[in-house]
This record gives C-alpha cells, structure tokens and sequence, in this order.
C-alpha cells in the first residue's frame, strides 16, 4: 500500500506542477541515447569497449562498476540507460556543467536538462536557448529524458519532506547513475545508499560507478538485500610514477618552475588558503604563465578560469602552472604532464592522479606525480587525520614506483575495510548517519533541511565590497523592481553570478567583516580585498570604509 500512495500521490503532484507551469509532462522522445553513443564511438573510429558492451547487455540490470580514469564511464552509462529516463548525478556543479555539455554538445543529444542551484545562470552564459527559463524548468519539473544533476536535487525523498513522492514516484520508471560515490563524506553515502534500497524497492534501476570503491559501501548494499551486478575494467596503462616527498610542497618551488617551463604541469592543495599561498610566492619569484582556480572567486571568473584550464590541457604548445583545490578532482576532462600535490585520503588522491597523464603510458625514469606528506592544509577539517595517515602507511611500499590500476582498487579497498576503519571517526559516522536514516517519519523534514543536509555544509553567499560597489545600482534596480517578475528574476541571476558561496564556518571566522546587504537580505557584503587573479583573501581590507 504504501509503494502504491507514494505512485499515487508523486504522480498528482507531477501533472500538478506541470499544468501549472504550463509544460510537457514528460519529454517523449523516440530518440534513444545509445543510438548516438553508437555513432559518437564509430566517429572516433573505435568500437565499444568490454565494460559498454557489459553496461549494454545488462540495461535491465542494477550495476556497480569499477573503472579507471579514461576508460569510457559516461559512454557505458548512457549505454545503460538505453532512451530510459535517466538521472545523471555527480558531486560537482562543475563536473555536472560539463557533463550536460559533454551530452549536449560532444555526443549530440538534445533531450538533456540541468539541475543544480547555479544551473540557470550557466544556461544564460551558453546563450544557446531562446528562454533558458523555460529549458531550466523543464529540468526543474524532471520532463526531461535525461537530467544531469547534483545528489541534493534528487535524494532528498530520503528525509520523507512533504511532497518527497514527487521525485520517488519519479524514480519508479527511471534510472539512477551515482558517478564518482567516493567523492561523498560517509553520512552522505549513507543517504545515498539508504536511497538506492528505495529506488530498487519502487522499481527503479541504478549504476554506481567510481574509479575507486571503499569495500564497506558494496558491503553495505549487498547487506541491504539489492541484488546487483558487479564487475571491474581497469586499463592495463601505466600512468602513474610516484614520489613521496616528506617535506612540505611551498619547500619545492623552485624544481616545479623549472619543470614548467618545457611541460604542464599541475600543483593541487587541499585548501584555498594553500593555494593562494603557493599562487602569491610563484608570482614574486617572476614565474610566467601561472593561474590559480579554486571556489572562492565569484561565479562569473570561476567560469572564465575553468573554461581556461580546459584550452590550456588542449593546446599542446602551451606549457605553464596551474594551482588548484579538489574542485579538479571529479570529471573534469584535463590532462597535465606533471601533478605536484599535497597528501589527502587515497580515494581523493587517485582522483587527482587521473588528471595527469589521462590517457597516456608514462615511460619517464623519474616520478610525474610528487605527493608531499609534510604539514598539509586541511588534515582534521576536510580530511580524517586517521585514514590520511593509513593512507600514508599504505603507499610507502610503491614509493618511487610506477602505481597499476588494479594497485589503485586494491588499496583503496584495502584502506576502507572495517578491519582498518576499526575505531576511526570515519567508520563512526558512517555507522550514525546509516542508522539515522531508519526511523525517519514521514513530512517531519522540510525539503530545505534536507537539501542542506545533502549539501553536508551550511553555506552562505557573500559578494566582495569592491564588486558590490561596482554593481550598485543593479541592486538598487532589483530593490525598486516589484511589478516585472521576469526582469526581477532575470535581475537576481545577475546580482547571483557576483556571488561567491563560503561555508557557516568560514562565515563565523569572518563574520565581524560582513554586513547586510540593504538591497539584498539573503547576500552579506564581505568586506574583504578581492580580485579576478586570487579571489576572496580572508584578511582584513582597511583602505576604505563601506558605502551604501
């Protein structure tokens, strides 16, 4: 009775959203994605791999599949999917962004929608659409064939929030895809999970597919009673030759220039502040062509820099430094000669290898990945000391040598037993966060609560003082707006893209250099020095007082 109220209830309220925003129900489409995967791999003069075929065979199937970076994930998905209705997810609005591009552009597909909470705005920038609004809804309104999203957008239902049957009734004819689960904190897999009992349980069908896979999370799902297929493609290529360096990455400056003044070369640290840091010393030391990403400059220059790290990996004259975060980490298609990082967990760390040497055989006699293991950023507050550490432990034994696939998968697996998690704070919360989930009633969350605790931080939009300075009067236009909805709308989007998202933390630590926006409630004013080079700096600006 209950799987039946829940159809029942989600499919009035999707008829009932989709009269009142005047749209299509579903998108109808006789146009199947595989069709297009077909030509897309016969253009590049190849034929389907073992694991598409596989994905191919098994559509009807539930799959977790293992595969190394390169080895044609997204085609066997969308294989999978086979003109179903399909929800694409992955961890970032940056890899999502470039997934719907990938989809739409690349592949040719046209029946693809984004959703995430910047999604809009990146639909205006494109300018591909006559009303993105109207593009934007229909993903909104889940209409279309395949949606490219962020977890917070869809697993939600989870928590139960009043009209979570909207989205569950969905998913009972629909196809789920979880790209990269390692990227999730535990109590997010744990949702995650706990979610893909209820999908098999409606009658949906899902692929959770990862370059690396903790062993508690198969576990986890084999003990939940879901019956899946299991297999593992990794590229015998080797790419990877390693280097631990026990010494902090800002001691090794001078060996990165000299590498990159014949090769791209890559340096990713585990905070923004690190970054900046690394960033401001090159620049004083007269380095040349050196550029810095990370997630705290606003949505306009973050979009011109990773547009740009992506023509810097294609142009193959070019060489230089780029200095990242973790923001590189998950589907972002770039490949750097060289990767000098900072130690973080094992799964995290494999991802950043996979944006060197993506689909390269390395025959180098010296180390392209150097992995520094002295005093790193953001050991305790983003990564756990105890699992950073076992991964130390574990690596030691490849130091200076090349690191197979199959090398990847096996310590990862090895590091995310419950013989090594034993007492870590890492296994505890996984444990909490999976029993939590349980004993949820249903309508006592609100789908604002659960979509933050999807995101795992509460965040808030700051926007720069000199920024907001510049763009005064379009606030003050968007204050005086009260009739026009759609140029109050289109205003916001604007004054959006000015925006930078700081986490309830960092706010905290900042918080005697914000002020309320009188124009706009919702978007402190941080009073803090910012440019399109570094981005926001956490320190104090004296020059100038705030005008308003």
């Amino acid at each position: 009775m209950y799987i039946e109220y829940c159809l029942l209830k989600g499919l009035l309220h999707r008829l009932d959203h989709s009269s009142s925003a005047n749209l299509k129900i579903e998108d109808d489409t006789l146009e199947n994605i595989a069709d297009f995967i077909d030509v897309f791999i016969t253009n590049k003069s190849s034929q389907p791999n073992k694991l598409q075929k596989f994905s191919k065979e098994n559509k009807n199937e539930n799959l977790v599949v293992i595969g190394s970076t390169g080895v044609g994930k997204t085609e066997s998905a969308l294989y999978w999917s086979n003109g179903g209705k399909t929800f694409f997810t992955l961890p970032l609005r940056t890899s999502i962004n470039a997934m719907y591009d990938r989809i739409e552009n690349t592949i040719g597909y046209k029946h693809v929608g984004l959703l995430h909470s910047t999604a809009l705005e990146y639909l205006e920038e494109k300018e591909e659409f006559e009303n993105e609004e109207e593009k934007y809804n229909q993903s909104k309104n889940l209409c279309e064939k395949i949606t490219t999203c962020t977890i917070d957008q869809i697993f939600p239902f989870v928590f139960k929030y009043k009209g979570y049957e909207k989205i569950y009734a969905t998913l009972a004819y629909s196809k789920i895809v979880i790209d990269e689960v390692q990227a999730y904190s535990p109590e997010i897999v744990a949702v995650i999970l706990k979610g893909l009992e209820m999908i098999n349980k409606i009658g949906g069908k899902f692929m959770l597919m990862t370059a690396t896979l903790p062993r508690i999370y198969k576990e986890e799902l084999e003990k939940r009673g879901i019956n899946f297929k299991f297999e593992q493609y990794l590229k015998p290529v080797k790419r990877h030759k390693i280097k631990l360096e026990e010494k902090e990455i800002i001691e090794d400056l001078e060996n990165i220039k000299k590498k990159a003044k014949k090769k791209k070369v890559l340096i990713i640290a585990n905070t923004v502040n690190k970054a900046i840091e690394i960033y401001l010393k090159l620049k004083k030391q007269g380095t040349k062509n050196i550029n810095l990403l990370h997630s705290r400059f606003i949505y306009n220059d973050r979009s011109k820099k990773e547009k740009r790290i992506k023509e810097f990996s294609n142009n193959k004259d070019e060489k230089g430094i780029w200095i990242t975060t973790q923001i590189v980490e998950a589907s972002i298609d770039i490949d750097f000669d060289y990767l000098y990082t900072e130690m973080s967990t094992l799964d995290s760390l494999f991802q950043r290898l996979g944006r060197c040497y993506r689909n390269r055989e390395y025959e180098g006699k010296k180390a392209n990945i150097h992995i520094y293991t002295k005093n790193t950023s953001g050991i305790k507050y983003i990564y756990d000391e105890e699992i950073n550490q076992k991964s130390i432990e574990l690596l030691k034994k490849y130091d200076e040598k090349i690191l197979e696939e199959t090398t990847k998968v096996e310590l990862v697996d090895k590091l995310y037993s419950k013989e090594t998690l034993e007492g870590t704070k890492f296994l505890d919360e996984f444990i909490s966060g999976r029993n939590a989930l349980e004993n949820i009633l249903d309508y006592k969350t609100s789908k604002k609560v659960a979509q933050k605790l999807l995101r795992n931080i509460e965040n808030v939009n700051v926007i720069p003082k000199n920024i907001y300075e510049q763009n005064l009067d379009l606030f003050k236009e968007y204050k005086r707006e009260n009739k026009d909805y759609a140029r109050k709308s289109m205003l916001k989007r604007k004054i959006d893209k000015l925006t930078i998202s700081i986490t309830e933390k960092t706010r905290w630590r900042i918080n005697d250099r914000l002020t309320v926006n009188p124009y706009y409630k919702e978007i402190f004013i941080a009073d803090l020095k910012y440019n399109d080079e570094t981005g926001l700096l956490l320190e104090k600006d004296e020059e100038y007082e705030l005008r308003i």
